[in-house]
């Protein structure tokens, strides 16, 4: 009895966070942290007031709560889309099922269809999937998109979120099946003190890591769509000479070197604009731009290797010089560029 009342104190304390959390949320002025704040509160506000009820009465709830998953877990959605700028206000139509089932629930409510709240729950775990399957399809393509505009992508691929979408499928699929276990048969598993520790670590990471996630895009982007369509158009004679100038500046000017170069930055310094910049090295390159800009900082690495008064720094350590910002990018970078490891690139040219 006393573990249960521990673990109950435990959920307690968590869902009190994410509360917390969602409330610090929906009072920043930045749009995509309302999205989360609606999405912190809606999901766990109820959960929050049902146990602290039970842990000072010890005894179920007479609280009723509709079943808020159709509403919360959009909001997380709208999250994701803000945040990689993609929100469409189409959007908004995900709200709809959460409106027919409150009308369905009151409904329902007073006959007391049992099979009815069977169902509404199965079809609330059902929705869950699918919203986080629209999460990670957002994210597979802003994962594209900042490629076109960015030359670092660390702190930008939104990969806490990418996993938090597989951890909420994971949790929903857990919960469908407890809930088929409870109803066939009179089986005694642990399925509820798995998922109530899962869901403690769950927020706390939620809190961390979207402390953490910073402002990715302060305007409209290039998305990979538009990208791919302009690809398969030849460079004009203005284009080309375009082209030709940004080597140049490239070489000259070495702004490879600035490690936060983005798009804009670049077009600002051409005079022209994202999109036909965008355009013209998809098209030049056959590639986007962050492996455009990783290729001249990949040069500068073996230019760097030749210095003698270089000698001292590991390979990461002149990876860094060139703006790299960790091992595993620099090494996937100079991968793609060389075909082999920056090691055996080494090896071979002293072979030679």
């Amino acid at each position: 009895m006393e573990e249960q009342n521990l673990l109950i104190l435990f959920e307690i304390i968590a869902f009190a966070t994410a509360v917390f959390l969602g409330i610090h949320y929906l009072s920043s002025n930045q749009k995509n942290n309302k999205f989360l704040g609606w999405f912190l509160v809606l999901g766990f506000l109820p959960d929050l007031i049902l146990y602290i009820f039970y842990f000072i009465n010890k005894h179920e709830s007479e609280i009723v709560f509709l079943n808020t998953s159709f509403l919360y877990i959009p909001f997380l959605f709208f999250y994701a889309q803000n945040i990689t700028s993609q929100f469409s206000k189409k959007s908004w139509r995900l709200l709809f099922p959460a409106f027919l089932i409150t009308i369905l629930h009151c409904i329902f409510q007073f006959e007391q269809s049992n099979i009815y709240f069977v169902l509404e729950h199965i079809l609330s775990y059902l929705f869950s999937i699918y919203i986080c399957y629209l999460i990670l399809k957002t994210i597979h393509t802003h994962q594209k998109n900042i490629a076109q505009y960015f030359s670092s992508l660390e702190e930008k691929t939104l990969n806490w979120l990418r996993i938090l979408s597989i951890i909420l499928i994971a949790f929903n699929l857990l919960w469908l099946i407890e809930d088929f276990i409870s109803i066939f048969t009179p089986w005694e598993f642990y399925f509820p003190e798995i998922s109530a520790f899962a869901t403690i670590i769950t927020i706390y990471w939620i809190g961390f890591s979207s402390l953490k996630q910073a402002t990715i895009f302060s305007n409209n982007i290039i998305s990979d769509e538009e990208s791919e369509e302009k690809e398969e158009k030849e460079l004009s004679k203005i284009e080309k000479e375009t082209f030709q100038i940004l080597e140049r500046i490239m070489q000259t000017d070495a702004l490879y070197k600035n490690e936060n170069l983005n798009l804009s930055d670049l077009g600002i310094h051409l005079k022209t604009n994202d999109k036909l910049l965008s355009k013209i090295i998809n098209t030049a390159t056959k590639d986007n731009f962050y492996n455009y800009i990783n290729s001249y900082r990949i040069r500068f690495f073996k230019q760097l290797l030749n210095e003698k008064q270089n000698t001292h720094l590991t390979l990461f350590g002149l990876a860094q010089e060139c703006r790299f910002k960790t091992k595993s990018t620099f090494y996937t970078a100079f991968k793609k560029v060389e075909g082999c490891t920056p090691s055996e690139w080494l090896q071979k040219n002293k072979s030679e």
